[in-house]
């Protein structure tokens, strides 16, 4: 990637990134930043609802791909599978982190990782002991029912 204008990055915890300037606008939120600032010195641009680790992963995606053009759509697949590799809070996390900044092929990503996550345990008493629900088995029903008919796997 040649070189170009760097850009500095502080999470709500206080940890700073540099970065490429063509990394940080692949953030809607962050160009919008960069284009309402008016001075051209090298500002710090903060970022009050992202922590240090999530605005590592969020840089993490956007440097691969922002080498799109260098990466055949299988390794950018495999690459993405792997990246989404990640504990359910961590993904919750980088699907909040992404669609504040702005970066919608990220939220998808990580909206899939997490329903991955989530989806093996929608079933029945899975759900309700994972969200604390305290549905009637009728209700419990309902809502199986639903999911199976949401997902397309509902026959009946």
């Amino acid at each position: 990637m040649p070189s170009s204008k760097k850009i500095t990055l502080r999470s709500s915890d206080g940890e700073t990134f540099e970065v490429e300037e063509a990394v940080a606008l692949q953030s809607k939120t962050i160009k919008h930043m960069i284009e309402e600032s008016s001075s051209s010195n090298q500002e710090v641009i903060t970022l009050p609802i992202v922590s240090g680790n999530i605005l590592a992963k969020v840089l993490q995606y956007c440097e691969k791909h922002i080498e799109d053009d260098r990466s055949t759509a299988k390794e950018l697949s495999t690459w993405d599978a792997d990246f989404v590799k990640l504990d359910e809070d961590t993904l919750f996390q980088l699907v909040l982190a992404a669609n504040y900044l702005g970066i919608e092929r990220l939220v998808d990503l990580a909206s899939e990782g997490a329903w991955s996550k989530v989806r093996p345990e929608i079933g029945g008493l899975g759900f309700r002991k994972m969200y604390g629900n305290n549905c009637s088995s009728y209700e419990d029903e309902e809502i199986e029912m639903g999911y199976l008919w949401v997902s397309g796997s509902y026959t009946g």
